[in-house]
């Protein structure tokens, strides 16, 4: 695991603005110029997923780099919705990519909200004007620590949007590496609440009357998508003896919607997704939860999600 000295010395060199919320013992390391990712610090370790190379660099429409850490992206992925598909082939929005954040709430020890201008382009080549913020509190100990993040998504625009010809949803990401030591647990799951969203993962699947455990190392894209259902999932790493916890408190208003990676030319009728994890061949998962959306947004109006992480380590 990188040392929170070397994640801020490698921030401070790449010129990429960064804030702590909390401290080194049990904190969070925004990095306003990197997509607003948050790197979770636990006893001065980095325990999420960081990219050198994506701090450094710049993501261009031929290379994405992924920074790891927490992210916030709009949803729906993909269908003719997705704000993947702009372009008619997979890219991270620039207006993600190129954001700069910008505290727009008074910071406190263990508190902080950050906000940035994102403008969203759909693959139906809708523009929606909008405002993203992160609303971030840590409680707990260098042994166990809770991060609680309200993330918005404001619309800015000056018409009504309408289901189902536009969605868009809060979509937080959080990123860990991931070896054949890793794999999730998903409690109170049954079979007909989970489905795959690339390669099948029924052989990497075990069931009991506790739920689903499902092994993440993996030679091919893996992701499944669970139904409102189910109330959370948790990664797991035997090496480092680090579980990590996310649930999501309920949506307010509105309804689910299907985030999937699906084609463009595709309409968004699949089932609603509230969680979901993806692992990559490439030696990293994500833990993702999803918001919801009411039949109708209005100019101004903001679709909120509260996701609560809570970090634990037993070889702290």
């Amino acid at each position: 695991m990188m040392t929170f000295p070397e994640l801020t010395s490698l921030l401070d060199s790449a010129h990429r603005r960064w804030q702590l919320v909390g401290t080194p013992k049990r904190g969070i390391v925004i990095a306003l110029d990197v997509e607003g990712r948050l790197f979770t610090i636990q006893d001065n370790l980095v325990l999420s997923r960081v990219n050198p190379e994506a701090i450094r660099g710049i993501s261009t429409a031929s290379q994405y780099l992924n920074p790891g850490g927490d992210g916030l992206w709009p949803a729906p992925e993909g269908s003719r919705c997705g704000f993947e598909y702009s372009t008619g082939t997979w890219r991270v929005p620039p207006s993600i990519t190129s954001a700069r954040w910008l505290p727009c709430d008074e910071a406190k020890p263990d508190h902080a909200k950050f906000c940035a201008e994102i403008d969203l382009i759909n693959a139906s080549s809708l523009g929606l004007p909008c405002r993203f913020s992160r609303d971030i509190s840590v409680s707990g100990d260098a042994q166990d620590m809770t991060v609680t993040t309200t993330e918005s998504i404001q619309y800015l625009g000056r018409l009504t949007l309408s289901r189902p010809d536009t969605l868009l949803v809060p979509w937080s990401l959080c990123q860990f590496d991931c070896d054949q030591d890793c794999f999730l647990t998903i409690p109170n799951c049954c079979p007909e609440q989970l489905r795959d969203l690339y390669a099948p993962s029924t052989a990497k699947q075990s069931w009991s009357d506790n739920g689903c455990e499902l092994a993440l190392a993996t030679t091919e894209r893996l992701q499944i998508a669970l139904t409102p259902e189910v109330m959370g999932l948790v990664f797991h790493n035997h090496r480092t003896g680090l579980s990590v916890q996310r649930t999501a408190l309920l949506a307010e208003n509105g309804v689910e919607i299907d985030i999937a990676d699906t084609p463009p030319d595709t309409a968004p009728i699949g089932p609603p997704i509230r969680f979901s994890a993806y692992s990559d061949p490439s030696g990293f998962m994500e833990i993702e939860a999803a918001g919801a959306m009411p039949d109708k947004v209005e100019p101004g109006q903001s679709l909120s999600l509260t996701v609560i992480t809570r970090y634990c380590r037993q070889n702290a």
